[in-house]
Order: structure tokens, then C-alpha cells, then sequence
């Protein structure tokens, strides 16, 4: 039986051309919303290490980015 309906991206992952039959991680350092078409690049202040992140987190006190 064939899909009657596309899914959005889950966050953390994004797919950026029509048709695509997968969505694709963000990398370290970035983030998407769910649905995405791209990943953001963490703010100033903010960062995340680590592979598929829905939101990036604050640096911790002493550090910096």
C-alpha cells in the first residue's frame, strides 16, 4: 500500500529538496525545529556536542562560545 501523506521531520533532523524519502541529521553545532528544511547554527553563548539536537544549550558558567 503507498503513503497517503508526507511526515515532517522530527527536530533535530531536516530534509531540504522535494521528494526526499529520508530526513537527514544536523550536525554538531547546529539545530532544527520539527519540520525543518535546514539546521541553525547555535547562538553565540550556546552550543550543542552532539548529533540530531532539537535546541542548543547555554554554556555553562566559565566557558564560552
Amino acid at each position: 500500500m503507498g503513503r497517503v501523506k508526507c511526515l515532517d521531520c522530527i527536530a533535530g533532523k531536516f530534509s531540504y529538496k522535494e521528494g526526499m524519502e529520508t530526513c537527514l541529521s544536523c550536525i554538531a553545532g547546529t539545530y532544527s525545529k520539527k519540520g525543518s528544511q535546514y539546521c541553525n547554527i547555535c547562538e553565540n553563548g550556546k552550543y550543542y556536542d552532539l548529533e540530531n539536537s532539537g535546541e542548543c544549550n547555554f554554556c555553562p558558567h566559565g566557558k564560552y562560545s
